[in-house]
This record gives C-alpha cells, structure tokens and sequence, in this order.
C-alpha cells in the first residue's frame, strides 16, 4: 500500500524521505524510501501559455539577389540561409521571402507538453525575385511542425491557394504533438529561385482547451 502524501511534510513521517523523483512530461514520479513510488498527474496545474506575434516590422529589409545580405531575423528564429529565407519589404509591410527548393524558416522552440491545443495561423502570398512574379506548378509552401522526435507534416499550400497581389490568411488547429521542443517550419517547395512566397504575421497561440 502506498502511503498517502500529506499536505505538509513532518518530523515523524519517514516515508517523506523521497527518492529518485522524475517528471516526465505532466507527470511526477516521487520516489518513496521504502522503494515504492506514486505518480502524480501535474496536467492541471501547469502554466501552457505559449504566445507568440511576429510581422516583422522591426527587422531590417534585404535585397535577395545579393550573394550576402545583412538583415537579421528576430531572436531565436532560424533559416536555411541568408540569401534565399530574406525580410522582404513589400509596399512598406515587411515580410519573410522563401525562395527555392528545400528553403525554410523556423519559428523559436516552445514547451507546449502542458497544453492541449496549439493555433497557428499566418498569412501568405506569391512573392517575386527579379522580373518573375508568378509560381507554377508544384511551387508549394510546406508547413512542418516538430512533435518532440520528428518533423511531421501540418498542411501544404499550393500555388493555386495564394495570390500575387492580395494576402491570404491561413490558421490551423492542432490537438496532438505537445511536447518541450515545439517547433514550427515553412519550406518553399518551388522549382526556380526567382519563384518565392511570402510570410507574414505569424502567431502560435497555446491552450489547456
């Protein structure tokens, strides 16, 4: 029999001893001295209050075509690398370009093991490198998202989803994949370097429900 923990510890208690204590992910494993353990459920009292916003306005814009380019992405985000994953300015809205095959962007790492779902939406559009302002065929946008092992696939845009003059808003809802490493990545799919899209105005928004 397990003896039941008290809200308060005392002297005379010597099951209080504990032992080898774990967490792993919601859950609590106390280690009792008399080799026993309990484990206890943390779901409900964890904080999941992962939250982000980012349109970009405070990065400093680019120009694609150059071999090397100064502008930098905000903190803790990531891209493939500067030439082809870039802060567009578009009309004076600033935006992230991905231009290529395989180019990406990823999000900052949230822990979302304490929630239960995860919104994420952005808003997208064809962009343009030089004279070719239009995607083809295959010329997708992936959207990737990392659930604690791997990255598994959330939606695919294609070129016929989005436009070249007007942005298109996308959100999603996922319910599965919680974990400390949450990630979110974009990867341009287009078959010519001078064919790229747009990203703007994405938010990750976290919940217990």
């Amino acid at each position: 029999v397990i003896n039941p923990i008290p809200a308060w510890p005392r002297k005379d208690d010597s099951y209080q001893n504990i032992e080898g204590s774990t967490i792993n992910g919601n859950n609590l494993t106390i280690g009792i001295s008399d080799g026993q353990s309990q484990t206890v459920d943390l779901s409900g009292i964890l904080i999941c209050n992962v939250s982000l916003s980012e349109g970009f306005s405070s990065e400093t814009s680019c120009d694609p075509n150059l071999s090397a380019n100064n502008c930098t992405l905000p903190t803790d985000w990531e891209r493939s690398d500067n030439q082809y994953v870039w802060v567009n300015n578009l009309s004076s809205n600033k935006c992230i370009g991905i231009r290529g095959a395989s180019s990406w962007l990823k999000t900052p790492v949230y822990n979302t093991s304490s929630c239960n779902v995860v919104r994420i939406s952005f808003d997208h559009r064809a962009g343009y490198t030089g004279s070719n302002s239009s995607l083809e065929n295959n010329d997708d946008l992936r959207i990737n998202y990392y659930n604690g092992s791997a990255w598994v696939e959330l939606t695919t845009i294609d070129h016929l989803s989005t436009s070249t003059t007007f942005w298109t808003s996308k959100s999603i809802e996922l319910k599965t994949g919680m974990n400390q490493n949450f990630q979110i990545q974009f990867i341009s799919e287009c078959n010519e370097l001078l064919d790229s899209w747009l990203i703007d105005n994405i938010s990750i928004q976290s919940s217990k429900s």
